[in-house]
């Protein structure tokens, strides 16, 4: 029974693996006629349409040469000087254009120029008492722009006591873009003498770096 029912089952299979064979070549026999009919019509109308282009290429040549007027190429001497005076006169206008937008930026920045620089003296002419330490930082980084050397009373009241931040930051720069000093260079504040060791302006206290500075801007003052 068992041999029986083997070998039922495998004809059974091959009954199967046949069917799905035959299947597959009825859908490839399908598929082969669909993309060769697709293909003939596609043909039919590539050649259709050249026929039509070649139709109205034909009539176009015909028009053309019937035309009572053949054409020409090589424009005249009378549009080509016509051409020629307009490109100039356009040419022309574009450098005038230019040459007045040019004069406009120099006249605006000149002007922004004065007003800034009355600004600056504006600002360092007003009474120094009335000022916060903030906009004493300000006007310290203004005369540092300007390369001037700040107002030592700037520098005081940046140095009031209170919470406020860049004060290293500029005292750094005064003595880096006035006096060409930076690194090892502020004395401690007990005397230079006292080991005969500097300290680095990273490293020394606000209040040793600030006296430092407004002994700098004083000799410079007195030797001016």
């Amino acid at each position: 029974n068992e041999v029986m029912e083997a070998i039922i089952t495998y004809m059974n299979a091959n009954e199967r693996r046949l069917e799905s064979r035959k299947r597959k070549k009825v859908e490839k026999r399908k598929h082969r006629e669909v993309t060769r009919e697709w293909k003939r019509s596609v043909k039919e109308q590539a050649l259709t349409s050249l026929d039509a282009k070649d139709a109205r290429a034909q009539v176009f040549r015909t028009e053309t040469q019937s035309s009572s007027s053949p054409l020409s190429f090589t424009p005249s001497v009378e549009i080509m000087q016509k051409l020629r005076a307009k490109r100039s006169e356009q040419s022309k206008k574009a450098f005038q254009t230019r040459l007045m937008n040019s004069n406009s930026s120099q006249t605006s920045s000149s002007n922004e120029m004065t007003r800034l620089r009355r600004r600056y003296k504006k600002d360092f002419d007003d009474d120094s008492d009335d000022i916060s330490p903030v906009q004493a930082i300000l006007r310290i980084d203004m005369a540092l722009d300007h390369k001037k050397l700040p107002s030592s009373s700037d520098v005081e009241i940046m140095l009031k006591p209170g919470r406020l931040g860049r004060r290293r930051a500029v005292l750094k720069r005064i003595l880096n873009d006035c006096f060409d000093l930076r690194g090892k260079c502020v004395p401690p504040s007990d005397g230079i003498d006292n080991g005969g060791s500097l300290l680095f302006v990273t490293k020394c206290t606000i209040d040793e770096l600030g006296s430092f500075v407004l002994a700098k801007m004083s000799e410079r003052v007195s030797n001016v």
